[in-house]
């Protein structure tokens, strides 16, 4: 990585990074699960990920910037490997690639409303291009086949042509030494998924389902199946935190509050249809209370509560159906010596 500036009002930034990996599956074949040990694929390469920002300083305490960055994401251990007993590795699998961009602006303040207060602000605008987003499909031999013959994995890992997510982030603290505060806000203005050969649509991916008779509802139907993990990857539409503080006692007492709102996800999924991987939650809004006493010098005492109102709610992302820890006490004593 580097840095130059060759004048005060601008600064470059430019770097150049390269991930190699390797991943090799030596899954011991058992033949109570299948006749034929399945030929496990070997995952490895690598890719020079660059990165660059360009920042405009016209004023003092103003800065516009514009920022690239390239990652890679390999082959993860579950992807490429006999993780589960109906998901099979895809020899053909490529790793994801992301193109990131954000623009925006940093506010940087002091003496606005009071002296030695501080004003800290930032709004920007990103959008973030997934390439060969890795998600996981029906595996066509096993819905071509009757159910005694069929392979004995019906799963498989694919690669899409890409999956985009683009919004607004803005974040604004101001802090007073007496008290303090700070808002942080994200909002996701479009998310979609590409497959291959198909229009990008704002919505998880799924697959259709054969309509093979016999099958129960909603298989023998032919309609949209969510199967992919993708549904629990998608964020609230909209996520604002807001914090307020006071410092007492010569700022040897801090005391504090932390309300916290998110929204349902951006898109939706196949919802109500059995086997839908969709992790479901409403929005939520949360409440938290904080402090922290200095003792002496050496010793800090923190004491706060957590979901306040003991609220009923399924945390974002968390890839499981299970509720947040409800009104939750947590207090330390932490001593430096």
């Amino acid at each position: 990585k580097n840095e130059w500036s060759p004048f005060d009002w601008l600064k470059l930034n430019g770097g150049l990074r390269y991930d190699a990996y390797r991943i090799e599956d030596k899954w011991d074949h058992n033949p109570f699960l299948s006749a034929t040990p399945p030929n496990y694929p070997t995952y490895s390469g690598g890719d020079f990920n660059p990165s660059a920002s360009v920042t405009l300083i016209p004023w003092d305490g103003i800065q516009f910037f514009a920022q690239f960055a390239q990652g890679t994401r390999p082959v993860s251990l579950r992807e490429g490997t006999l993780s589960v007993s109906r998901l099979m590795p895809n020899a053909n699998l490529e790793p994801e690639t992301s193109r990131n961009w954000e623009l925006g602006i940093n506010v940087s303040r002091s003496n606005v409303l009071l002296p030695e207060d501080r004003l800290r602000a930032k709004v920007a605008y990103f959008n973030n291009t997934v390439h060969d987003y890795i998600y996981r499909e029906y595996n066509d031999p096993y819905l071509t086949n009757p159910p005694a013959t069929r392979p004995f994995s019906e799963f498989i890992i694919e690669n899409m042509d890409k999956a985009r997510f683009s919004g607004v982030e803005v974040q604004l603290s101001y802090d007073a030494r007496t008290f303090f505060g700070e808002v942080g806000a994200t909002y996701y203005d479009n998310i979609e998924f590409c497959k291959v050969g198909e229009p990008c649509k704002a919505r998880v991916p799924t697959a259709d389902w054969p309509g093979q008779p016999g099958w129960p509802p909603p298989f023998d139907q032919g309609v949209p199946y969510l199967t992919d993990y993708s549904a629990n990857h998608i964020p609230p539409e909209f996520m604002i935190t807001g914090t307020l503080g006071v410092r007492l006692f010569e700022e040897r007492l801090t005391l504090g509050t932390r309300v916290t709102y998110a929204t349902r996800p951006k898109v939706p999924s196949a919802t109500g249809m059995a086997g839908d991987m969709h992790i479901h939650w409403e929005p939520f809004t949360t409440v938290d209370v904080f402090s922290s006493l200095k003792v002496n010098e050496h010793m800090v005492w923190n004491l706060s509560a957590e979901n306040l109102t003991d609220r009923y709610y399924i945390d974002p992302l968390g890839g499981a159906g299970l509720p947040a820890p409800g009104r939750t006490l947590r207090t330390s004593l932490t001593a430096k010596f």
